[in-house]
């Protein structure tokens, strides 16, 4: 009997060493996807602010006579004109899109390149007026939203990995390995120019994988809640009248 029990605790211990492992392989994988994508978007932003600094930098043209009918025509910097996207549907390019979808708790909470986003996130609490043109105050602000959301991705996955909710006998079925599995094929399509727009399809694969794990942790937590609670009636003694 105590050898068995043991074998049991040891075996305990590997598995919980190798969930471990499985933990941390699964947050290395997915940051290593989701960082390039993550710093491409504040290239794109650098380099935009870089060229508004240098259209306003550029002298103003002289007017010129229209020769038709002598009134003169005016040149000058071209003033960008901004909307108010919160009340429309924004279509986010592909990147951002994979990046969203595959990290579906960190992006709630982070609300990540959202055009709007709610004052309690991350990205609502460092950039409180939400989408603006990117400035270079903005953008430093930006940054922190970056690291915040590549410390939650880290943490969702290292959970996701390390406390699998099923143990499929295909390893591809079980939803984090579905969710990266999605991840590598969007990442790839985005690489490719010619199949970047289909990208999306595997991106929204993986964030309905990601709401199937949602309600399969709520059930497993009704379940077990309920276990607990019949256990504990079971075991509470009834006092005799």
């Amino acid at each position: 009997m105590q050898e068995e029990r043991r074998k049991c605790s040891s075996r305990g211990r590997i598995l919980i060493l190798m969930n471990w492992r499985r933990g941390l392989l699964f947050a290395a994988l997915n940051l290593l996807l989701s960082v390039p994508f993550i710093v491409w978007t504040e290239v794109q932003d650098t380099e935009e602010v870089r060229y508004r600094d240098a259209i306003k930098a550029e002298p103003a043209v002289q007017p010129r006579t229209n020769a038709a009918d002598g009134n003169e025509i005016e040149f000058g910097r071209a003033d960008l004109v901004f909307f108010d996207l919160c009340g429309g549907i924004t279509d986010y390019p592909p990147p951002d899109q994979v990046v969203r979808s595959s990290n579906v708790p960190a992006t709630v909470a982070t609300q990540w390149r959202f055009t709007c986003p709610s004052s309690w996130s991350l990205s609502g609490m460092l950039l409180p007026g939400g989408w603006q043109p990117p400035t270079h105050a903005s953008i430093s602000a930006h940054w922190r939203v970056d690291v915040g959301f590549c410390i939650l991705i880290a943490i969702q996955w290292f959970l996701v990995g390390s406390f699998p909710l099923t143990r499929p006998q295909q390893w591809w079925r079980e939803p984090g390995a579905l969710i990266t599995l999605c991840t590598v094929l969007a990442t790839a399509m985005v690489a490719l120019p010619t199949a970047s727009g289909l990208s999306r399809l595997p991106a929204l694969v993986a964030g309905l994988v990601w709401l199937y794990w949602f309600g399969l942790l709520i059930l497993k937590l009704l379940v077990n809640g309920w276990r607990l609670a019949f256990r504990k009636a079971a075991v509470t003694p009834v006092a005799e009248p």
